[in-house]
């Protein structure tokens, strides 16, 4: 009964699993594009709320002083007091509630990739898209093991390396990004406090338990 219940799981991890293989392909092929599809607003399938992180930049403050004077003006920090000559010390407080503004990264997989409908009422046409990409999936999947075992393990000496090649091209570039300096600092030098926070407990108490039952089921 175990034999076949583990089985049973197996086929359905892979009928599962599959489908995020298939979302990668479709990212894989949106970004041989010169702009990046998902790096801005500017596209149909974006909505009002849309707005990068660099937008948000520039977003106008109402900026005000003792004497009620009122100047809308760009900063790029919010919290601040803006000094200008012959006035006061300025008060500035953002106009927008940034709560209700999206990033162009979740309009694309929610409107683009998925075009998820208002409600589970609301089907849907089908994703003739994605529906290829996973159809491509199987088939490399197919390929992967038709031959037999003795192919199998040729074909993991590639599936096994070429991660780290990605990776080390993946480093490089990170290492040629603005800001990269601040990243690798946050990585080395850990907020310890974050630890107090419940929702980081949260997290990591699910997914430990996740890896274990993962572990358990290989």
């Amino acid at each position: 009964g175990v034999g076949y219940a583990s089985v049973v799981i197996a086929f359905w991890l892979n009928i599962w699993y599959i489908v995020p293989l298939a979302w990668a392909l479709f990212y894989l092929f949106n970004s041989f594009k010169s702009v990046l599809p998902w790096s801005n607003c500017r596209n149909s399938w974006n909505t009002l709320h849309c707005q990068s992180e660099y937008e948000r930049q520039f977003l106008p403050y109402n900026c005000s002083n003792s004497s009620h004077w009122r100047e809308v003006v760009p900063i790029k920090t919010f919290n601040v007091t803006y000094l200008l000559s012959n006035y006061s010390h300025m008060n500035c407080s953002r106009e927008y509630d940034w709560s209700s503004f999206t990033s162009p990264v979740r309009e694309y997989w929610e409107h683009r990739a998925l075009q998820i409908t208002g409600g589970i009422t609301e089907v849907g046409g089908m994703r003739w898209e994605l529906a290829a990409t996973l159809l491509l999936t199987w088939i490399l999947c197919y390929f992967c093991i038709w031959r037999g075992v003795k192919w199998t393990g040729k074909v993991v000496y590639f599936t096994a390396l070429f991660p780290y090649f990605l990776l080390f091209i993946l480093l490089i570039r990170g290492l040629t990004l603005p800001g990269a300096i601040d990243g690798i600092k946050y990585y080395i030098y850990p907020d310890i406090s974050r630890l107090q926070d419940s929702q980081v407990c949260h997290t990591f108490s699910a997914t430990t338990l996740h890896r274990s039952i993962l572990i358990l089921f290989t």
